[in-house]
C-alpha cells in the first residue's frame, strides 16, 4: 500500500485540471453570452485580498433601454488599464445586462493562455509522478 504522500501530486494535478477547466468554461461562457456592446462609467473597484496580492473587480454603470444598471465584473485583476471615473467599452448579456465582460486590450485567444497554463500544470503534476516510460 503506497504512502498517502504518493497521492498528493495526483490530487494537486486533478485540482489544477478542474481549476483550469472551470476558468476556461467561465471565460468562454462570458465571451459567448455577452454579445451586446456598450459603454459605461467605471464607478470604482471592489477589492478582494488574496494571500499574495489584491484583486480588483470593476463596478460599471451603464444604461440599456433607458434603465440604469450597475454591475460588478466577475473577473478581477491586480491592475486595470483604467480607474474610477473612466468611460470604457465592454460587452454585456442582452438577456441579463448584469452579466458584463470587460475585455481588455489582449485578444480573447491570448486570455485563454492562463487557462492553458493551469491545465498544462495539472498534466505535468500527474504525468511526472504517475506515468512510467
Amino acid at each position: 500500500m503506497p504512502d498517502i504522500l504518493y497521492y498528493v501530486p495526483g490530487a494537486i494535478g486533478v485540482f489544477l485540471l478542474l481549476l483550469g477547466a472551470f476558468h476556461g468554461w467561465k471565460l468562454r461562457s462570458l465571451s459567448r453570452h455577452c454579445t451586446a456592446y456598450g459603454t459605461g462609467k467605471v464607478l470604482g473597484f471592489v477589492e478582494k485580498k488574496m494571500r499574495s496580492n489584491t484583486l480588483y473587480f470593476p463596478v460599471i454603470e451603464f444604461t440599456v433601454d433607458g434603465k440604469i444598471y450597475r454591475s460588478q465584473s466577475t473577473f478581477g485583476d491586480n491592475e486595470w488599464e483604467f480607474e474610477a471615473g473612466y468611460v470604457t467599452d465592454f460587452r454585456y448579456n442582452p438577456d441579463n445586462p448584469n452579466d458584463v465582460y470587460l475585455y481588455n486590450s489582449r485578444e480573447i485567444r491570448y486570455q485563454y493562455i492562463s487557462t492553458a497554463c493551469i491545465l498544462i500544470g495539472g498534466l505535468i503534476f500527474i504525468g511526472t509522478y504517475y506515468v512510467r516510460f
